[in-house]
């Protein structure tokens, strides 16, 4: 939901905090179904630059510059500000300025080394000056703002270090290549942090596709950018001038449903990784997710130096850095300790797999019978799927690998035997079963 303001009042016309019947409510796009919750390439970025690049990605914070009648908006991934026209009817189409946070950048990986990932945002009372949270290297940049339109000169930040650097140099490089967006190697132009904000992840589903190039780099694995109808024909137009004859399949709807699977606090393990287990440790997936967010192969090299350090960096991050969702330790209610009895028991069998002493996941690869593709993705032959952790499952929707069921109560009622065995289970059983795994 949206908070929606009247410029010329400076009052809310309503508000999303609110009851009013005025709210306007922000569905992700859509696709060939029509379904909400299906994502695309175009949803995580907006391409409103005059050399037609993004012109920020991530954004993460916003304030209203009221003097200058615009919108000042942190973009992460950028390590930017943009500055946005409030009077159009779409800001994002009214590109004024951008300003960087950044001043230095490592010569190898291309990370900030000073204002990296801007994350708040705040003005001085007469708003000529942004003072901006850098949360990768935890500090406070002062930027001096400019007024109206024409010539500006481009002033440098100035710098208020908030809190010492992270000793360990792995950790701080793997969280300075988490959310930024301008590494090739690992983003591709979206970084982790862009589907997995703060470690958790975007709610979406989205099309990940395999194809065969026509340059020789054999099978290249990418994600999102089938997401609808609209999306495949804008690619078909770009295949048709870089890879002529790959544009001769209908790609409308390709690619297999995969969910954003949730990272904090669940990367303990050493491996398998992937909806399939198809990595055998975290490194190789990360690699696997570096290749996910590009049409191709390009720019990976496993081999390179740089590669296996930039997935060693981010290694350490992920596992020691995302912070999960915090949960307040208190002895189960009635309905909750009936659930635990369910998921334990013989019966019902859910703790066979998801195994309560391994983060509720015994990692092992398990055959789903009787699935059938959602619309709009392409059957899938593979039946067989990594277990995953059901640790903060509650927070996660959606759920399945492939996003189908919007509520765990929806999961229960509609699995039948396919996942443990909850067929038999009376209506009050499937409350105090998803009760408890709310409590996980």
């Amino acid at each position: 939901a949206v908070d929606v303001l009247d410029l010329a009042t400076q009052k809310n016309v309503a508000t999303a905090r609110g009851t009013s019947a005025h709210v306007s409510m922000i569905e992700p796009l859509v696709a060939k179904d029509g379904r909400p919750g299906i994502a695309t390439w175009w949803s995580a970025a907006s391409t409103i630059a005059e050399d037609g690049s993004n012109a920020f990605i991530q954004p993460r914070a916003i304030v209203y510059r009221k003097s200058q009648r615009s919108i000042l908006v942190a973009s992460e991934g950028t390590d930017a500000i943009v500055e946005l026209d409030a009077t159009m009817q779409d800001p994002t189409l009214g590109l004024i300025r951008t300003y960087s946070t950044l001043s230095d950048s490592d010569r190898i990986m291309g990370v900030a080394v000073q204002g990296g990932a801007p994350s708040g945002l705040a003005l001085s009372e007469d708003e000529q000056t942004a003072y901006v949270y850098c949360r990768t290297t935890d500090e406070l940049a002062v930027v001096r703002l400019v007024e109206g339109d024409g010539y500006y000169e481009t002033v440098p930040p100035r710098y208020v270090k908030l809190a010492e650097d992270p000793k360990d140099p792995m950790f701080a490089f793997g969280r300075k290549l988490f959310y930024n967006a301008t590494d090739y190697t690992v983003s591709g132009g979206l970084a982790c942090a862009g589907c997995h904000p703060e470690g958790r992840d975007d709610g979406y589903v989205w099309h990940e596709v395999e194809f065969s190039t026509e340059r020789g780099q054999g099978r290249s694995k990418f994600t999102n950018f089938f997401g609808s109808a609209s999306a495949a024909r804008h690619m078909d137009e770009f295949w048709k001038e870089t890879e002529p004859g790959a544009s001769n399949v209908d790609k409308t709807g390709a690619g297999y449903a995969r969910q954003t699977p949730m990272l904090a606090g669940r990367l303990k393990a050493k491996g398998p990784y992937g909806w399939l287990g198809e990595n055998k440790d975290l490194p190789a997936r990360l690699v696997a997710g570096f290749k996910l967010h590009r049409w191709s192969h390009a720019g990976i090299d496993e081999n390179d130096s740089t590669t296996g350090a930039r997935m060693n960096h981010l290694s350490v991050f992920v596992r020691a850095g995302l912070a999960p969702p915090p949960m307040k330790k208190r002895d189960l209610s009635d309905q909750e300790k009936r659930g635990r009895e369910i998921f334990m028991s013989e019966g019902a069998a859910c703790s066979s797999c998801h195994a309560p002493e391994t983060d509720y996941t015994n990692r092992s690869i398990a055959v789903i019978a009787g699935n059938v593709p959602r619309q709009a993705f392409v059957e899938e032959k593979n039946a067989a799927y990594k277990t995953p952790s059901l640790l903060f499952v509650g927070g996660s929707a959606p759920y399945f690998h492939d996003g189908r069921y919007e509520t765990l109560e929806e999961l229960i009622e509609k699995n039948g035997d396919r996942m443990g065995k909850t067929s038999h289970l009376s209506p009050e059983d499937r409350k105090a079963l998803v009760a408890f795994l709310r409590t996980l």
